[in-house]
C-alpha cells in the first residue's frame, strides 16, 4: 500500500482521536482526509474549461464552491484564491471556482457567472454548477449537516483530499485572527503538496498553463473564454470566516446550509 496514503489516514484518524480525547465532534470535512474525491459531473465552464478532476492528474487541486458577490464568505476569500493561484501555479497548483446559486439551485448562465467571475478578478478556471449537482457529489453528501456550502478542498497529484476549509473566510489579510490562521494554515498544505511527486509520469496533465482551443468554444455553451490566465491575481481583502479541519470544529448545520 502506499505510504503516503496511509500517512494521509492516519492523520484523519489522529484528527478524530484528538477531537474524542478533548470532548468535542471533529472538524468539519475530517473524515474526507486520505479519501480519493470523487470527479465532479459534467458542468458548463465560464474559463479555462472544460476540465475533470480525473484529467488533473499530476496536479495539486484546490477546488472552491463559491457564489456571487453579496455573499460576504466570498468576497473575503476571492482575493486569497487568486493569489494562491498565482503563487504555486507555477508549481502545479490548479484552482477550480465552482459558482453555486444561492440560496438554491437555479437556473443560471454562464454569461452571469462570467460576469461574478470578472468582478471577483479570477483567472483560473471557472465552472457553473446550477443545479448543485457538483456540490452535493464532492461536499454536501459526504459530510451531512456541513455549515456552509463554500467549502474549500484540496487534493493531492492523486487525486486525495489532503485538506479541508469547510467554509467561511481564509485570507491573510483578515482582521480576524482565525480566518488569517485558516489561509496560513491552506498555504502551508498546498506548499507541501506541490513539492510531493505525482503518481509515475505526469506526461500529458493538465498543466495548468493558458491554452487555446483551436477547433472549438469553451464549455457546453460554445462561447467559453479561448484563452485563461493564471499569471496574475488581487490581493485578500479582510473577513472572517469559519475553520480549518486543522482548527477547532464548526457549528454542524441541521438542515442544507445557504452561506
Amino acid at each position: 500500500m502506499n505510504l503516503r496514503f496511509l500517512a494521509a489516514g492516519a492523520f484523519a484518524v489522529g484528527i478524530a482521536l484528538s477531537a474524542a480525547i478533548a470532548g468535542s465532534a471533529p472538524p468539519e470535512g475530517a473524515s474526507l482526509l486520505g479519501r480519493p474525491s470523487p470527479d465532479w459531473p459534467d458542468l458548463p465552464w465560464v474559463q479555462g474549461g472544460p476540465l475533470r478532476l480525473s484529467g488533473l492528474r499530476g496536479k495539486v487541486v484546490l477546488v472552491r464552491f463559491f457564489t456571487g458577490r453579496d455573499c460576504p464568505y466570498c468576497s473575503a476569500t476571492a482575493p486569497s484564491l487568486s493569489a494562491l493561484a498565482e503563487e504555486f501555479g507555477p508549481k502545479g497548483l490548479v484552482v477550480i471556482g465552482i459558482y453555486t446559486p444561492k440560496p438554491a439551485p437555479r437556473r443560471t448562465s454562464v454569461a452571469e457567472v462570467r460576469r461574478v467571475a470578472q468582478a471577483y478578478g479570477f483567472r483560473f478556471p471557472v465552472a457553473v454548477d446550477a443545479d448543485w449537482r457538483a456540490l452535493r457529489r464532492l461536499w454536501l453528501d459526504r459530510v451531512p449537516g456541513a455549515s456552509f456550502t463554500s467549502a474549500s478542498l484540496l487534493l493531492d497529484r492523486r487525486g486525495v483530499v489532503r485538506h479541508v476549509h469547510p467554509g467561511g473566510v481564509f485570507s491573510m489579510d483578515s482582521s480576524d485572527p482565525k480566518a488569517r490562521r485558516d489561509y496560513e494554515a491552506l498555504r502551508a498544505a498546498i506548499a507541501a503538496l506541490v513539492e510531493e511527486p505525482g503518481p509515475g509520469s505526469a506526461a500529458g496533465a493538465y498543466n495548468g498553463a493558458p491554452r487555446e482551443r483551436r477547433k472549438r468554444g469553451g464549455g457546453r455553451d460554445g462561447r467559453g473564454e479561448r484563452r485563461w490566465n493564471a499569471s496574475r491575481a488581487g490581493r485578500p481583502s479582510p473577513r472572517s470566516g469559519s475553520t480549518s479541519v486543522r482548527s477547532a470544529s464548526s457549528t454542524t448545520a441541521t438542515s442544507t446550509p445557504t452561506r
